[in-house]
């Protein structure tokens, strides 16, 4: 039950920020890729109010051409794990925003596959 109250209290904030409930083709765009990349829903990343915040960041980390090839492989497989072979910067990229949305972290790199224990 508190929980409800929870989710109640970041609509009304989402609501109050943006009353129409709008965000640019762009931040929507970015959102679908990081609901792929993260597994949380397109209403949870919404209601976090980071999306545009999180996009800017991410163009000034990887790029605007690495961030436009990341949507043409989202558009080229919607809905489904990317085929990122032959492409690491890109899967690194992707990583990158993954780690931006669980850790709220953008300085650090995320550990690679080898780094991990």
């Amino acid at each position: 039950m508190e929980e409800n109250f929870l989710m109640d209290d970041v609509r009304a904030e989402t609501r109050a920020a943006d009353p129409a409930g709008a965000v640019s083709e762009d931040v929507s765009k970015f959102i679908e890729l990081s609901e792929v990349l993260t597994g949380f829903s397109r209403y949870d990343l919404r209601g976090t109010g980071m999306a545009e915040s999180y996009l800017d960041t991410v163009k000034r980390q990887i790029g605007t051409s690495n961030y436009d090839d990341l949507l043409a492989i989202l558009a080229a497989a919607p809905r489904q794990s990317p085929d990122w072979d032959g492409r690491p910067a890109l899967l690194e990229a992707a990583r990158a925003i993954a780690y931006l949305w669980y850790t709220g972290a953008s300085e650090a790199a995320p550990p690679t596959r080898q780094e991990q224990p």
